[in-house]
């Protein structure tokens, strides 16, 4: 699959970025994160693309506004969408771009949301202990309706509380 960024009037075919490693190596240039400079532009990519996945997946139907075109494949640009102070988003807004960052470099070391912990049965699990001496194990299932709770990423999740309905992650990422 090609990388490929998606511009301000949503009709890259195909965009599967928001911003592009440039935008994201001057990012963490600016705060020093000597970590992400030092990957690969071929890992760089698949993080920009594996965070942008992240984005559109996790906060579907959560954005202010709706898509600028019909056909896009990002969730970004968007028609309508207006920050805390009335003034209206245009392209792709800079604290997308930002967030875009912050989830890439999580990314490059860990899958942003994994797939919830079972056990062989596909039962979800809360809590899993093992002892080796004397032998113990105890296991601890999930009850009633089961939503997974996804990790948080506050430096990431901080910055697009401006661009969702609400104003707020919270309420939708952290359920129990």
């Amino acid at each position: 699959m090609a990388f490929l960024v998606q511009d301000d009037t949503g009709t890259v075919d195909g965009a599967n970025s928001y911003i592009d490693v440039a935008f994201a190596d001057d990012y963490f240039t600016d705060r020093g994160n000597a970590t992400w400079l030092a990957l690969s532009v071929a890992v760089k990519q698949s993080s920009l693309i594996a965070a942008t996945d992240y984005i559109d997946k996790t906060f579907v139907g959560k954005f202010k506004g709706s898509k600028l075109t019909g056909t896009q494949s990002t969730q970004w640009p968007r028609a309508g969408a207006v920050d805390s102070d009335g003034f209206l988003f245009v392209g792709i807004p800079e604290i997308l771009k930002e967030a875009t960052s912050e989830y890439a470099s999580r990314a490059s070391v860990e899958q942003l949301d994994p797939d919830p912990a079972t056990d062989d049965s596909g039962l979800p699990l809360k809590g899993f202990k093992n002892v080796v001496g004397p032998i113990s194990e105890q296991v601890e299932y999930q009850s009633g309706f089961y939503t997974p709770i996804r990790k948080r990423y506050p430096a990431a999740d901080n910055l697009l509380k401006d661009l969702l309905i609400g104003g707020g992650i919270v309420n939708f990422l952290l359920r129990a």
